[in-house]
């Protein structure tokens, strides 16, 4: 955890250390419901949601959308 805390302070995201932790509870808890399939209806907009964050925080800044890209 605390190399993803490290990563979202070095992306200058503020209140890092409290992201990180609701963004990986997010995460950890939509795939275990979603693959259970309980609670999709509200669950998956919580996981959509933060990979939409994700993608838009880490790929549109650094001008990537493929990992062959990054070569």
């Amino acid at each position: 955890m605390e190399e993803t805390i490290w990563s979202f302070e070095s992306l200058s995201i503020p209140l890092s250390q409290l992201i990180a932790y609701l963004a990986a509870t997010t995460k950890i808890l939509s795939v275990r419901l979603l693959t259970l399939g309980l609670f999709t209806c509200f669950i998956s907009p919580a996981f959509i949601g933060t990979t939409l964050v994700a993608i838009n925080t880490v790929h549109f800044e650094k001008e990537w959308f493929t990992i062959g890209q990054l070569h």
